[in-house]
């Protein structure tokens, strides 16, 4: 394996002590802050380098090329971190923010698809993803740590094209029976060939609950009008999920799924709707919250 050695931010933020969650910096891009190294290598026909082709937070960021689930991206921490707090807390997740990468494509290839589409060249690729799931490894004191095919659908939106994977430790599986203390390295393939960056890679733990705000619009409607119901959720690092029930009358349902829905009443009067927010994987408790639609028939809204 062919390593290139960097300078880059390894920090322990007791962030605690002001308030927010405790978190374990390994890299955010910014390479001023010179507290420890991290070495970048390949892993098969895959590897990793620093990029400034695009940005997060520091000015620059890790492009990944991925050749599958068994050659990608390497990195060796220099000065081992010790991790034991978060290896040892149920709420301890790890984090990091990916992109997709744009893949060149061959001047000569061609725009068309068929039905009467015409040649055209293209000279850049596309920016969304392709790859559908990540395969992470931890390397640590106590050997491997591994999370197989965690799904990129499990990921929230950022801005930018950015998505946050947030993987509980405890979906980390290791041979070990004693828990690791020290993180020595870490290593990240794809389910396919592809390339993506890494913008920032943490380990974080949220103990927070997961909040919900749930709007009717509008409230009062027509009988066979629709009504748009939407849930703002707060999950921090859990990856949630949304049902709604739209008759409490006849006990909790699920009628509907996701953030933001639609429903028609055929029934008039006064409507208790719940919503449900659930964390996928269970570390979080689930919450529900409510609101009320009136549905009325034609001409009395």
């Amino acid at each position: 394996m062919r390593v290139f050695l960097v300078s880059m931010a390894l920090l322990l933020s007791l962030a605690g002590l002001a308030g927010a969650a405790p978190e374990l910096m390994i890299y955010n891009g910014d390479t001023l802050i010179d507290r420890g190294g991290i070495s970048m290598g390949e892993w098969g026909s895959g590897h990793v380098v620093e990029s400034y082709d695009v940005h997060y937070i520091g000015p620059k960021v890790l492009r990944v090329l991925s050749q599958g689930y068994y050659q990608g991206g390497v990195l060796t921490l220099e000065n081992p971190a010790s991790f034991q707090a978060f290896v040892s807390d149920p709420n301890a997740y790890f984090e990091f923010l990916v992109k997709p990468g744009v893949v060149p494509r061959p001047s000569s290839a061609t725009a068309s698809r068929g039905g009467g589409g015409t040649a055209a060249q293209q000279t850049t690729g596309r920016v969304a993803f392709l790859l559908r799931s990540f395969r992470v490894i931890l390397v640590t004191d106590k050997g491997q740590m591994i999370v197989d095919g965690w799904p990129l659908r499990r990921s929230t939106l950022i801005g930018g094209n950015w998505r946050r994977l947030s993987i509980p430790l405890s979906a980390f599986k290791s041979a070990s029976s004693e828990p690791a203390t020290l993180l020595t390295g870490l290593r990240f393939f794809a389910n396919r060939a592809d390339i993506f960056y890494i913008g920032q890679i943490r380990f974080v733990i949220d103990n927070s609950p997961i909040r919900v705000k749930v709007t009717a619009k509008p409230d009062r409607v027509d009988l066979g009008e629709k009504v748009t119901l939407e849930a703002e959720v707060d999950g921090g690092n859990a990856y949630t999920s949304v049902s709604w029930d739209f008759y409490e009358a006849d006990g909790i349902q699920v009628d509907a799924q996701g953030p933001k829905v639609e429903w028609i009443y055929h029934i008039p009067g006064e409507h208790v709707v719940t919503c449900t927010v659930s964390d996928v994987l269970g570390t979080k408790e689930t919450v529900t919250a409510t609101t009320k639609v009136t549905a009325v028939a034609g001409g009395g809204s």
